[in-house]
């Protein structure tokens, strides 16, 4: 259990209860799933124009093209109602600060790697 679950969140594993309880390891269960397939649509790359469109100044001085990085964040941790500790524990804000960092440095990565050119299939 703590190989587990230090994998998903350095140190985390110290910071719980420490052993789990009986209820808990009795509704905790780990699965090991191997995924046989899978699907996405995904593009990355800056946007790739019709050559008309890339010689059409007026078009060109007026529409805006490129793209937004999109990437996900977590916000900032919130105390639970219970809650005693008074800081938030070290090992979460550099969690969702790397976690933040690395999806936002991803996304920029992708946004600016250069689309492969689309292969024309023939009927």
């Amino acid at each position: 259990m703590k190989l587990i679950t230090d994998s998903v969140v350095r140190d985390r594993y110290r910071h719980t209860r420490v052993p789990p309880n009986n209820a808990e390891m009795q509704s905790t269960s780990v699965l090991r799933v191997k995924i046989a397939a899978g699907s996405a649509k995904i593009r990355s790359g800056m946007p790739s124009d019709e050559k008309a469109d890339l010689e059409n100044e007026a078009m060109l001085d007026s529409v805006w093209t490129g793209v937004v990085p999109v990437h996900y964040t977590y916000g900032e941790p919130m105390p639970g109602p219970y809650n005693r500790v008074k800081a938030t524990p070290a090992y979460l804000d550099e969690y969702v600060r790397e976690t933040n960092n690395d999806a936002r440095e991803t996304a920029l990565g992708q946004a600016t790697t250069a689309m492969k050119p689309k292969v024309k299939q023939e009927d």
